[in-house]
């Protein structure tokens, strides 16, 4: 008989202790491992079309100043490229050897977050100020 106990793998994060995986050694020990600054989503939006939809997500800067940013859903999945590049660029650090973590999180950010519904109308309006919002962090 084989047993094979699956590994149970959870997120936590907060501004003062950044994100960090928390999984169980063989021990039943709670081991964490740091995977880069705090990074959450706040807030998920659906067009009422069920067309379009973006998470909102919040992070902390090198600087310690934790900003906002609205992303496409479909942009957390994929390489993660793009939301890495996105990320450093606005001063989010991240443990380079734990970027394959990083990704994973990113993929999993707003499923446990209620979608709110929207119009299309109001949804493109936010991420037309996302957008305005992001030129001035340059």
């Amino acid at each position: 008989m084989v047993s094979i106990r699956k590994q149970v793998i959870r997120y936590v994060t907060c501004p003062d202790k950044g994100l960090r995986k928390v999984q169980i050694d063989k021990k039943g020990q709670e081991v964490e491992t740091l995977i880069g600054y705090h990074l959450k989503a706040i807030a998920r939006l659906d067009s009422t079309e069920g067309t379009d939809s973006v998470v909102k997500l919040e992070f902390k800067t090198l600087r310690g100043i934790v900003r906002t940013w609205i992303v496409p859903h479909k942009r957390l999945f994929g390489s993660g490229r793009y939301l890495r590049s996105f990320l450093l660029s606005r001063g989010y650090h991240y443990e380079y050897d734990q970027r394959n973590e990083l990704i994973h999180y990113l993929r999993s950010l707003g499923e446990e977050i209620e979608p709110a519904e929207i119009d299309k109308l109001s949804l493109d309006r936010d991420l037309e100020v996302s957008r305005v919002d992001r030129s001035h962090l340059n």
